[in-house]
C-alpha cells in the first residue's frame, strides 16, 4: 500500500494529466463521459479488455479497470460495492482505477473531435479515493 504522500501525488499526477486529454472550451468531447453506454451490466471487478463492458471505452494496458454500475448485483454495484459507497456522480454507472508503484489501470476512449493547434483545453472529472486498497473511481 502506498503512503499517503505518494498516493497525492498520484493524485495530483492524474488531474493533469486528465486535465489535458477531456475538454475543450464549454464542449464536452468525451463520448460517453458518464459511463452510461454499456454492453452488459458488470458482473465482477476483475474485467479484461475482452470482456470490458462499455462500448465507448477500452483498456490500453493489461490493467483490469472495473465497471460499476445500478444495474449490477454484488460486487460491481452502485452505490454500495465490495470497495464502500459512493454515488456516481451523473448517470448510474463510474469506473475504479488502481494505482500502484509498478501497476497502473486506466481506461481510455476516442474524443468526439480532435484538438485543434494552439487552443487551450480545460479538463474536469469527479475523483473519489476509496479507502479499501486504494482505488480511486472516477465518478
Amino acid at each position: 500500500m502506498l503512503d499517503k504522500k505518494t498516493m497525492l501525488k498520484y493524485n495530483i499526477l492524474i488531474t493533469i494529466l486528465l486535465q489535458l486529454i477531456f475538454i475543450h472550451s464549454q464542449e464536452n468531447l468525451v463520448a460517453d463521459s458518464s459511463f452510461e453506454i454499456y454492453t452488459k451490466c458488470p458482473s465482477g471487478v476483475i474485467q479484461q479488455q475482452k470482456k470490458f463492458p462499455l462500448k465507448k471505452w477500452t483498456l490500453p494496458t493489461g490493467g483490469t479497470s472495473d465497471y460499476f454500475n445500478y444495474c449490477s448485483i454484488g460486487s460491481t454495484q452502485t452505490p454500495k460495492n465490495q470497495l464502500g459507497y459512493q454515488e456516481p456522480k451523473t448517470g448510474k454507472g463510474y469506473v475504479g482505477l488502481m494505482i500502484k508503484k509498478n501497476y497502473n489501470e486506466y481506461v481510455q476512449t476516442m474524443l468526439l473531435k480532435p484538438f485543434m493547434k494552439d487552443s487551450i483545453y480545460e479538463i474536469s472529472f469527479y475523483c473519489s479515493l476509496q479507502i479499501i486498497v486504494s482505488i480511486i473511481q472516477i465518478i
